[in-house]
C-alpha cells in the first residue's frame, strides 16, 4: 500500500467519523438556519387555568349530541335518554342527560343535569351542571360539575371537582350546623413533635403541629391550626381539624370528623361515615394515592387520586 493510499483510506475513515458525529446534530443545525421558532410561544391571555375556562374552550369543540343519527329517538321532554348499553362518543349538549343501565360516553359535556343510573360510565371527561349517580357508576379521567356531585356507593372515580361532592344517602348539600369559620392561617414556630403524639379524647389544642411519627386525635378532640405528621394521622369519631392535614402514611377519619383545610397522604385517605371537608366559603382539597369515601360524606371542592376514589357501602 503506497503513502498516498494510505492518506486516502484514513481521510475516508476520518470523513466517515465526522459525519456519524454530525448526523444526529442534522435537525438541530437544520432548525438553526431556517429559524422556524424565532416567534413567540402564543399564550391564550383568557385562560385563567380554571376548570371552567378549559371546559368552555373543549366544548365549543365537540360535536353537538343532536347530531347523532339516532338522538332524536333518544329526546324525552328537554332530556336524553341514553338507552342501556349504548356507547356515545364525545359530545355536548344544552339540554339535560339520563344514561340509563350500563350506556357510556367517551365524553360529556351538559349545560343542565347529569343522571347516571347503575353501571354507567363516562370514559374520559365529564362536566354538568350537576351529576347525580343512582347507584354504581365509573367516572374515569376527570369529572367536575357546577353546583353538586353525587356519588352512590359503589361509584369509582379518579379526579372530580364541584362546589359540593355528596355520597349516598346525601342527595344535596348538607345544611351548616355552625357558622363557616374563616381560614387558618399559618404561625411562624410551629409545635414540634419528634415521635408519636397522641391528642387525648375532648382535648382543643390551638398550634399548628409537626410530627415526627404517628399523630392520633382521640374522640371529640379538636386542633386549631394546621398539621404535619411523617407517619399517619388517625381521627376518633367526632375528632375535628381547623387546618389542613398533611402526612407521609394513611390519613384516616372513622367517622362524623371537620376538616377545614386540604386534605393530603402519601398513600390512602380514607372519610368515614358523616365527614365534612371544607365549607361553602373556605372549599379544600382531597389528595391520595388511594381515597376511600364512606357514607353521607362531601367535600366542598376537589378529589384526585392516582389508584382511584371508591365510595363504600355503609356498615
Amino acid at each position: 500500500m503506497t503513502a498516498m493510499t494510505s492518506f486516502g483510506w484514513g481521510l475516508a475513515w476520518t470523513s466517515v467519523t465526522i459525519a456519524l458525529f454530525l448526523l444526529p446534530l442534522l435537525p438541530a443545525l437544520a432548525e438553526l438556519r431556517r429559524r422556524r421558532d424565532i416567534g413567540p410561544i402564543p399564550i391564550d391571555g383568557a385562560d385563567s387555568g380554571q376548570t371552567a375556562y378549559r371546559l368552555e374552550a373543549l366544548a365549543s369543540q365537540l360535536p353537538d349530541l343532536a347530531s347523532l343519527g339516532q338522538a332524536g329517538s333518544w329526546l324525552q321532554n328537554d332530556t336524553y335518554v341514553v338507552p342501556s348499553g349504548v356507547h356515545i362518543p364525545s359530545v355536548r349538549t344544552l339540554l339535560a342527560v339520563h344514561m340509563e343501565r350500563g350506556a357510556a360516553a367517551d365524553m360529556l359535556v351538559s349545560e343542565e343535569t347529569l343522571v347516571m343510573e347503575q353501571g354507567a360510565q363516562v370514559r374520559h371527561l365529564v362536566h354538568a351542571e350537576s351529576i347525580v349517580s343512582n347507584g354504581p357508576v365509573a367516572l374515569h379521567g376527570r369529572a367536575s360539575a357546577s353546583s353538586l356531585l353525587v356519588l352512590a356507593a359503589g361509584s369509582r372515580t379518579f379526579r372530580t371537582a364541584a362546589p359540593c361532592i355528596v355520597t349516598a344517602p346525601l342527595r344535596a348539600a348538607p345544611e351548616a350546623t355552625q357558622a363557616d369559620a374563616l381560614p387558618t392561617p399559618l404561625t411562624l414556630v410551629p409545635e414540634r413533635h419528634t415521635g408519636d403524639l397522641l391528642i387525648e379524647a375532648g382535648e382543643v389544642r390551638f398550634a399548628d403541629l409537626v410530627v415526627g411519627g404517628n399523630l392520633v386525635l382521640g374522640e371529640g378532640a379538636r386542633v386549631v391550626g394546621h398539621i404535619k405528621a411523617h407517619g399517619s394521622i388517625d381521627l376518633a369519631e367526632g375528632a375535628s381539624a381547623q387546618g389542613a392535614l398533611f402526612a407521609g402514611g394513611h390519613i384516616r377519619c372513622r367517622g362524623g370528623n371537620r376538616v377545614q383545610g386540604p386534605i393530603s397522604a402519601a398513600w390512602r385517605v380514607e372519610l368515614g361515615s358523616g365527614t365534612r371537608a371544607g365549607s361553602p366559603s373556605v372549599p379544600c382539597s382531597v389528595s391520595g394515592w388511594e381515597v376511600e369515601l364512606g357514607p353521607s360524606v362531601a367535600v366542598f371542592g376537589a378529589i384526585a387520586s392516582v389508584g382511584g376514589c371508591h365510595v363504600s357501602e355503609a356498615v
